[in-house]
């Protein structure tokens, strides 16, 4: 990023990777950035579980502001979509 865009990235003030296919949650404060993993929604699938992978499902919702950076955060578990059947819809 600030290698293939160095005018954007000098310009920024909140810089974040968001990382997904990681199957936990990190965050982690680099130099000039926050990099973030995230948990995925998908279910386990027979090699996962094999591998002993016993990762939550969930999903964020993330809401930046221009000029002040993260203003608000929701989190959502499987669980949740699947009371709620958001897994069903057309």
């Amino acid at each position: 990023m600030a290698v293939d865009r160095p005018q954007d990235w000098a310009e920024t003030l909140y810089r974040v990777w968001h990382c997904g296919h990681v199957h936990h949650k990190t965050l982690k404060e680099e130099p000039g950035c926050d990099v973030e993993s995230h948990r995925t929604l998908a279910p386990s699938n027979a090699w996962d579980h094999k591998k002993g992978y016993r990762s939550k499902r969930e999903m964020q919702r993330i809401e930046y502001h221009f000029d002040l950076g993260e203003c608000n955060r929701q989190r959502c578990d499987a669980r949740t979509v699947q009371l709620l059947n958001w897994d069903q819809a057309a």
